[in-house]
């Protein structure tokens, strides 16, 4: 089965742009945040980008309730907002990776291959350690 990555911009262009990019994975779509919580409620997501700036449910509003709703996946964040203040938020809310618009394909290529593997590590370390103290919690 292939990986799942749900993208989320008001943009179609970028949308298209980056679904272009990812032909090794099944891709979703969506133009805001309202809407991915919907796609994310129905489908297992692997992956997410999302754009920071977006109508209806922003970027920041969108990784804080799916960090409040404790859904485990890796987030980028892919935007033109150069705001420091804005990166730093987001990075406090636990995202993967702050990717700059214009951004080279080989560069988001290589961001989600490694976010990828890194959480499939941390989760797989979390199952063998739960093993190991008798926690069967999930």
């Amino acid at each position: 089965m292939k990986t799942k990555i749900l993208i989320v911009d008001d943009s179609i262009d970028t949308r298209v742009f980056v679904t272009s990019i990812l032909t090794n994975y099944d891709v979703i779509e969506a133009k805001d945040g309202v809407e991915a919580l919907e796609i994310i409620s129905n489908n297992e997501i692997n992956l997410l980008i999302t754009d920071y700036k977006m109508p209806k449910m922003d970027g920041f509003d969108l990784v804080l309730d799916i960090k409040k709703k404790n859904y485990d996946f890796p987030i980028i964040i892919i935007t033109a907002l150069t705001s420091l203040e804005k990166k730093k938020r987001m990075l406090r809310l636990g995202i993967d990776n702050y990717l700059y618009k214009p951004f080279f394909k080989e560069e988001l290529v290589s961001i989600i291959e490694r976010a990828i593997v890194y959480h499939k590590t941390v989760v797989s370390t979390k199952k063998n350690l739960d093993l190991a103290t008798g926690d069967q919690s999930e």
